[in-house]
């Protein structure tokens, strides 16, 4: 989590790209937490180790997919 705004938003960093996404799923989350983003909405708080799997999955599927 890159900032927590006002109104139930906060901004995220993904792979150098800055989102804005909603906090009203969950909205115990500080800046720093690692977090699971569907569709706009923070669903949930993850490990870093998981994180970071994630990202290499995706990063993965990119690849594959070029």
């Amino acid at each position: 989590m890159a900032e927590v705004k006002e109104n139930s938003r906060a901004e995220i960093e993904v792979a150098g790209t800055r989102r804005e996404v909603s906090l009203q799923l969950l909205a115990e989350v500080e800046v720093g937490d690692w977090v699971l983003v569907n569709l706009g909405f923070v669903v949930t708080k993850i490990g870093e180790d998981e994180a970071r799997k994630i990202m290499h999955l995706y990063q993965e599927i990119a690849e594959a997919n070029n």
